[in-house]
């Protein structure tokens, strides 16, 4: 168990530095365009089968939303 825990630490800290990134690269946006962007966190919504919904997901095979639907229960 010890192991997957590790695992997914790696992942949700790849996932923080990505919305760090992303965050740089707002406020540089705000800066050189002159413009305000607010970025708003919310909760992820998921379809019955555990994977999360948005148009990338709908795209899934059967099989692949099989794959990807076991990683999304360790996530809740």
């Amino acid at each position: 168990m010890a192991e997957r825990n590790g695992e997914w630490d790696c992942f949700y800290e790849a996932k923080r530095k990505e919305m760090e990134e992303f965050q740089t690269m707002a406020s540089r946006f705000e800066v050189h365009l002159d413009f305000a962007i607010e970025i708003i966190g919310s909760k992820i919504i998921r379809e019955d089968d555990g994977l999360a919904m948005s148009s990338l997901n709908v795209q899934l095979s059967s099989v692949e939303r099989k794959s990807s639907s076991f990683y999304a229960v360790f996530c809740n």
